[in-house]
């Protein structure tokens, strides 16, 4: 994941233009991803993430890529190539698994953007100690933030590289959980 503990502030001004408009692309992307799948419905509301989370997990560990690119998300370091890539052995992901992270991620996000009016996508900053500064996150409400692509990845790479169970619910329960506080 790319790490902006160093940038200068031009630098993540650029990276999160590149996350947001990043996030609009994928919330387009997974609705087709979801056609072609003959997928859930996706039409934002929370309800939706029951359908869709046990959805992501079952194509999650296709490891093939469907076609040739060099596409990665914004929020990946184009320095790690992904697995399967030329040069791909830190990634725990290919670029396929990578483009479903990110539709996922914007989904989850899309979701809880439609139940907390006002939230909004933010730059972390504070100490460049903080492996988060410089990385774009939803503010909810407050002071108080919500992390969909750390949700996602998290919950990927326990699937793919821990074999862990993950709670086919887990989106679901935790938007639940970030609305139910800022009510």
């Amino acid at each position: 994941m790319l790490i902006l503990m160093t940038a200068s502030g031009a630098e993540i001004a650029h990276a999160h233009d590149a996350y947001v408009n990043g996030v609009r692309d994928a919330q387009l992307r997974i609705r087709e991803h979801f056609r072609e799948t003959a997928g859930p419905n996706a039409d934002g509301s929370l309800e939706s993430l029951v359908k869709i989370g046990p959805w992501f997990f079952a194509q999650l560990p296709e490891m093939g890529e469907t076609t040739s690119s060099e596409w990665i998300p914004p929020w990946w370091n184009p320095a790690d190539p992904p697995a399967g890539a030329v040069g791909g052995n830190v990634s725990p992901f290919t670029r396929q698994q990578l483009r479903l992270i990110d539709e996922m991620h914007a989904y989850v996000a899309e979701v809880l953007m439609r139940h907390i009016p006002g939230a909004e996508w933010i730059v972390i900053k504070g100490s460049r100690k903080n492996v988060r500064f410089g990385t774009t996150v939803l503010k909810v409400s407050g002071s108080r933030q919500f992390y969909p692509l750390s949700l996602v990845y998290n919950s990927a790479i326990n699937i793919v590289q821990l074999d862990k169970p993950v709670s086919p619910t887990i989106f679901y329960d935790e938007v639940r959980r970030a609305i139910d506080v800022v009510d």
